[in-house]
């Protein structure tokens, strides 16, 4: 987090999402560029890569920016999540304002801090750029500028929010995707805890068989989509004990 001590701010300018973003609709280049970077992110179906190739789009976008993240908002939690970050010059990590973050999130609109280039020449200028989707948050993504000389400009910030407004229902899906993945093995890890309580005798056979398909997948180096299923067709496979009767089941051997 930031030292107030040690770095001063000429001022805190709010932005508005929607007027940032229909801003840019005047500007045939820029809107060919989102539709491009837009059209690379449809076809990655992993959140991780997603938030990755976004970061690296916003750096085409801010040529001079020194850095960039995305904090993953969960309303579970009621936290901002680091989730990834992209550094495109060798320089120091970031410098993070909660009071800012807070702000962003709560009036869900963007926050630009410029740096007082006259108060201190270490000053950086920062911005914080939410990504809603049906009036809720998703996401905010913060971006630097090392430089104190230089700081971003109004198409810029206009390109990357319209950027980020046409990503968000992508990154909705797949936070949509990741949280009903992760009901989905509860609710398999509950059937396996009830199959071997009432088969004692092949207690961790299912895991050993998840654990065997995955070393297979991994060295037929298959993609995550496929090993999802693998994964789980070998956690269920042996489910249908559960309907057959212990006298069957248990019976001894002849």
């Amino acid at each position: 987090m930031e030292n107030p001590h040690r770095h001063h701010f000429r001022k805190a300018i709010r932005l508005d999402p929607s007027t940032l973003a229909n801003n840019m609709m005047s500007n045939g280049q820029a809107i060919n560029d989102i539709f491009n970077f837009h059209s690379n992110l449809i076809v990655i179906k992993d959140l991780s890569e997603s938030c990755h190739a976004l970061l690296k789009s916003i750096g085409k976008i801010v040529g001079h920016a020194s850095r960039a993240a995305i904090f993953i908002w969960s309303e579970q939690t009621r936290q901002l999540i680091p989730y990834a970050t992209k550094n495109f010059r060798d320089t120091p990590g970031f410098l993070l304002s909660r009071s800012a973050l807070e702000d962003a999130l709560s009036r869900k609109q963007g926050i630009l801090l410029s740096a007082d280039v006259k108060a201190t020449q270490a000053g950086r200028s920062r911005v914080i750029l939410p990504v809603c989707h049906n009036h809720d948050i998703i996401a905010l993504v913060h971006i630097e500028i090392d430089n104190p000389s230089e700081t971003f400009a109004m198409h810029e910030l206009e390109s990357t929010q319209a950027l980020l407004q046409r990503a968000s229902p992508i990154l909705e899906a797949m936070l949509l995707r990741k949280e009903l993945d992760s009901w989905l093995f509860g609710i398999t890890d509950t059937l396996m805890s009830t199959l071997e309580a009432k088969d004692t005798y092949t207690r961790g056979h299912s895991e050993r068989v998840s654990g065997y398909a995955m070393a297979i997948a991994d060295e037929m180096k298959l993609n995550k989509d496929v090993k999802r299923l693998l994964l789980m067709s070998a956690l269920c496979h042996a489910l249908g004990k559960i309907g057959i009767p212990d006298s069957i089941l248990k019976k001894a051997s002849m």
